[in-house]
């Protein structure tokens, strides 16, 4: 999916009030450092390995080499005070050796390095930047999130040992 598919996918079926009552409601999240992202689809770099699964018919059903359905995993992403939780599963190739998270997914719990976020006030986009490590890892991960007025999320994940990945999702406040 193209960033400009995206962007018209994220931002198109809500009216200007409502998305301005979204944007309000997210920047009040994002003030009070409770969000929680439930991701539901993941966008792997495509490579050779991956579309070998996929022609060897051990994808899942409906699962292409760059499009996999998250909808039965529980990965998420959450911001909760001065730290960020997270856990996605990871589709792709590892570039260095080291230690993987758990079932080689992308585990972070920690308080994150260079962490930014601002507002576009044309499009209403909240953008999110940060650093964080993997757990028990010395990989790092650079993370960019963009919450749409629709809460819809776009992740993007570079890592210094892997290709990077994105994923889709959805926002809403973290309950305690």
């Amino acid at each position: 999916m193209s960033l400009l598919s995206l962007g018209v996918w994220s931002c198109s079926s809500l009216s200007s009030v409502q998305k301005e009552n979204n944007t309000k409601e997210i920047a009040l999240w994002l003030d009070l450092q409770k969000v929680h992202i439930d991701l539901n689809t993941a966008y792997p770099r495509s490579n050779s390995a991956l579309q070998k699964l996929a022609d060897n018919g051990l994808l899942a059903p409906g699962n292409t080499s760059n499009v996999i359905n998250l909808s039965s995993s529980k990965s998420f992403i959450k911001i909760h005070q001065d730290s960020i939780q997270g856990y996605l599963p990871y589709y792709g190739t590892r570039q260095t050796a080291g230690r993987l998270g758990e079932n080689g997914s992308i585990n972070f719990h920690d308080i994150p390095k260079n962490y930014s976020e601002h507002l576009d006030p044309k499009t209403l986009i909240h953008h999110i930047a940060f650093e964080i490590s993997q757990k028990k890892s010395s990989e790092v991960f650079q993370i960019q999130i963009e919450i749409y007025p629709t809460k819809n999320v776009q992740v993007l994940i570079n890592s210094s040992q892997r290709d990077g990945i994105s994923y889709n999702g959805k926002a809403k406040k973290l309950k305690e």
